[in-house]
């Protein structure tokens, strides 16, 4: 019905800050009926009068699924209906089919999201604004008698941001920056007669303001805008964002050359644009700006009607840097140590410890590379023309997991069908992490994606400096009813694509992700099965492997080299937070976001424009 089309809004947190006011403007007003809306909604806007919530797909969390559902109901109506649409990923079909487990967890359950130092630094730096930070005190330890303490149950600091190791690291990094300074120590009384001086930190008297320089709606640091040179406001300039009421959209950066690289076709709210020009990023990002806000930059676009769209060719390359944990090969293959043991190295030693080991996981360099672009026809979807760009590469360390693949006795059997079983598993293995990591999204890790002589599968962190979910990941590989086994049953039990012998490149119940670099492209699931379970087969070989299965029988959950079952002496404690720093990346975080060309393309003695742009090479 055409009367409802202007009564239907789309919403995301990348529209400018008007266009998402004039939006819950006339939500609130009722001129609109309903929104489309990414989880920009979810938090921080009490709209009265919704009396459906449909979530078109589960949300990465439960606690995010009650705070969409929990948009409706608010209005003098008490009746109200929340609607979870299951696709077709794994995850989401497992809890189609078994809806009791959605809302078995109840309203207590615990978080599941691991917290690091990198992201609570910006949350300690708002709270010392408003408080002084605590340490392992509570703020009624530090301000009340004993007597006064014994009736409250009020966390501490410590524990309200992420443990003892998580605040402490945190805290560092603040102290060092001089964003957070020592106040008075206080004498307080624990109970025993005794006193100790318990140190407090606040934000620095210079700063004000503290939560501005946090953002809420992008955690990377360099952000670029989309802006309309069509705007009045804009009046077609290309050298800065003139007006706010231009901007379209804001794309991360490590999207940004994905999306919105000169030459691409977008779409904003019906219309289409074409980006012609766009802003060269600053070579260099410190890490202060990892939870700093956001540096904005632009990348400028003028409405078309071309009969085509747009898909990026890229490159990705993986290098790592810091092993930190391995697992040798099984006996038998190498002559090499058959124990679980962590090895620590520097340089190009680390990329020799990886290769020589069968998996491991530690820092790893992710580059990125957009070489160019082709041309689809709207009509059939075939490819009518290629354009070569050329952009910087987008380089940044991360923390990942890496397993071997066993290219010398699997890449003779399948030929050119290895690399796309590779691809293929490291498909199904995202899909199903999920399931072994609660509160984990698709959208936190990815993959190698190449197809072309991989020798091993590779899993990391998508946000710099590493996330903690990989991490995650990497215990649940050497254990029964491992994450690989049910990548594995995933690809042989598809039943969606399963009927059709001649297919064999997958779906999107099984292998089909809308995050994949190449489009899901080169996929083979039959040669993905051989991979998998060869590598299975491996694995079940190790010595981590079968200590972990002897730990089951004797009724420890427990992993063999855990904290609970080690004697933490000095030496021990003073390693494990040297590989927790390690772990951390913050010996490599200056390279969290770099060029890793030497120069911007059009970069000469002639251009001293920091931001000089670039524009569309000629096909």
């Amino acid at each position: 019905d055409g009367r409802l089309k202007p009564k239907v809004e789309s919403y995301r947190g990348g529209y400018s800050r008007a266009e998402r006011r004039k939006i819950e403007e006339r939500l609130f007003s009722n001129e609109i009926i309903g929104v489309v809306a990414t989880n920009a909604l979810e938090l921080g806007v009490d709209i009265g009068g919704i009396d459906l919530a449909l979530h078109c797909g589960y949300p990465s969390s439960y606690a995010s699924l009650l705070q969409q559902a929990g948009r409706s109901g608010r209005g003098s109506s008490t009746e109200s209906c929340a609607v979870v649409v299951c696709f077709n990923s794994p995850p989401e079909q497992f809890r189609w089919k078994c809806p009791k487990t959605l809302l078995a967890k109840g309203l207590s359950s615990g978080s599941t999201i691991p917290l690091s130092p990198g992201l609570v630094q910006g949350h300690l730096l708002c709270a010392s604004e408003e408080h002084p930070l605590t340490g392992h005190r509570s703020i009624e330890e530090i301000y009340n008698s004993y007597a006064e303490r014994q009736m409250s149950n009020i966390p501490s600091d410590m524990e309200l941001f992420g443990g003892k190791e998580v605040y402490k690291d945190a805290l560092d990094v603040l102290k060092v920056s001089g964003l957070v300074t020592s106040l008075p120590r206080r004498s307080i009384t624990d109970g025993t007669g005794d006193d100790c001086e318990e140190p407090l930190y606040k934000a620095h008297f210079s700063m004000k303001k503290a939560w501005s320089r946090v953002s809420i709606r992008a955690i990377e640091p360099v952000n670029f805008a989309i802006v309309d040179l069509s705007h009045p406001m804009q009046a077609r300039r290309m050298d800065a964002i003139v007006s706010e009421e231009a901007i379209l959209d804001i794309v991360p950066y490590s999207r940004v050359f994905y999306h919105a690289h000169p030459g691409a076709i977008i779409s904003h709210r019906g219309s289409k644009y074409k980006v012609v020009s766009m802003m060269r990023p600053p070579p260099f990002v410190p890490e202060s700006f990892s939870y700093r806000r956001s540096l904005n930059l632009a990348s400028f676009a003028q409405p078309t009607n071309a009969r085509y769209t747009t898909r990026p060719l890229s490159t990705m390359q993986i290098t790592v840097i810091k092993q930190i944990e391995r697992v040798d090969f099984p006996p038998g293959e190498k002559a090499t140590n058959n124990e679980h043991v962590e090895h620590q190295a520097n340089g190009a030693d680390d990329e020799l410890m990886a290769a020589s080991s069968f998996a491991g996981c530690g820092a790893v360099s992710v580059k990125r590379s957009v070489h160019g672009y082709k041309k689809l026809s709207l009509i059939n979807r075939t490819e009518i023309g290629r354009t070569e760009i050329s952009l910087p590469d987008m380089e940044f360390d991360s923390f990942g997991v890496w397993i071997d693949a066993d290219a010398g006795f699997l890449s003779p059997l399948l030929g050119d069908r290895y690399g796309e079983g590779v691809h293929a598993l490291s498909h199904a293995i995202l899909a199903v992490a999920p399931l072994y990591a609660p509160g984990l999204s698709r959208t936190d890790l990815e993959c190698d994606h190449s197809a072309y002589s991989p020798t091993r599968i590779v899993l990391f962190d998508e946000r710099a400096g590493g996330s903690g979910s990989s991490e995650r990941l990497w215990k649940q590989f050497f254990r029964p009813k491992s994450l690989l086994r049910a990548a594995v049953d995933l690809l042989e039990g598809c039943s969606s694509c399963g009927w059709d012998s001649s297919y064999d490149g997958g779906c999107p119940a099984c292998l089909h992700a809308s995050e994949c670099l190449k489009f899901n492209m080169q996929l083979s699931k039959s040669a993905g099965i051989i991979v998998g379970k060869r590598m299975l087969e491996r694995l079940e070989r190790t010595t981590l492997y079968k200590e972990n299965v002897a730990k089951g029988r004797e009724g420890g959950g427990d992993h063999p080299l855990s904290p609970s079952t080690l004697d933490l002496t000095p030496r021990r404690s003073a390693r494990r937070q040297a590989l927790r720093k390690a772990k951390e990346l913050r010996p490599a975080r200056d390279r969290q976001y770099m060029v890793g060309r030497a120069a911007w393309p059009f970069d000469s003695n002639s251009i001293p424009d920091e931001h000089a742009p670039l524009r569309q090479e000629k096909e």
